[in-house]
């Protein structure tokens, strides 16, 4: 059964190591999934920002257009097929309200990536596959491939912030 999935001389030691780090890894990103949302909603339920009814419609139009390509990505004839943006405009108030939050936060408090911190989101995110380090090349190859990780370390940085400040109630 190992060699079947790959695993060098079917060594069934290795394969469980495997399997339990890929289950830590993704038990670890649920938990800080739950945490993020926790922490973002929270963040929009105590500030109060007027949001720009262009920026919200801009958020729409592309939510529509993302849906429209994943119905594509999945060979679901979407061609001239349109779904009208006013279907996403709740989740882009919502986006667009915690990108003007978060930009704040991060202006206010000095909560930029730091180099480092963008470099361990890139292994992180490596480690599910095969050749880790090549991944991590592939990113460092072109600037613009950096910029979700850099943009999850930022999250990451409000996050952190966030909970600093935070007082928890039972």
């Amino acid at each position: 059964f190992a060699k079947s999935l790959g695993v060098e001389d079917g060594d069934l030691d290795k394969m469980r190591a495997e399997v339990r780090a890929n289950l830590e890894r993704e038990l670890k990103r649920r938990i800080e999934f739950k945490i993020k949302e926790q922490v973002m909603d929270a963040l929009l339920n105590s500030t109060a920002v007027e949001v720009p009814k262009a920026m919200v419609e801009g958020e729409a139009g592309r939510l529509a257009e993302e849906m429209r390509r994943n119905f594509e990505a999945r060979d679901i004839q979407a061609q001239g097929f349109s779904l009208p943006p006013k279907l996403f405009e709740k989740e882009a108030k919502r986006r667009v309200s915690l990108n003007l939050i978060v930009a704040e936060m991060v202006k206010a408090h000095g909560l930029q990536a730091k180099p480092e911190q963008v470099r361990s989101v890139v292994e992180d995110f490596a480690q599910s596959y095969e050749q880790p380090e090549e991944v991590v090349k592939w990113h460092y190859g072109e600037p613009g491939r950096l910029d979700e990780a850099e943009s999850v370390a930022l999250e990451q940085n409000v996050i952190a912030w966030v909970l600093e400040q935070a007082k928890v109630v039972d």
